[in-house]
């Protein structure tokens, strides 16, 4: 869809009792904990824009 934008912030999830800093993933759209993120130099957060797993099962297609 031409000039739809997807705006990802930085936001706050309770994990095991703790806050934690978390982000959506631009593929399965759950927002999960920065370390379910590879790093990324320039994405949001320092982090790529979608989670491990989403990526993972992207390689095993």
């Amino acid at each position: 869809m031409s000039g739809l934008s997807l705006k990802v912030k930085i936001t706050k999830l309770k994990v095991d009792g703790q806050w934690v800093d978390a982000k959506m993933c631009l593929q399965c759209k759950t927002y999960k904990p920065l370390d379910h993120f590879h790093n990324e130099k320039h994405g949001i957060g320092g982090k790529k824009a979608k989670c491990k797993k989403c990526r993972q099962h992207r390689y095993e297609s």
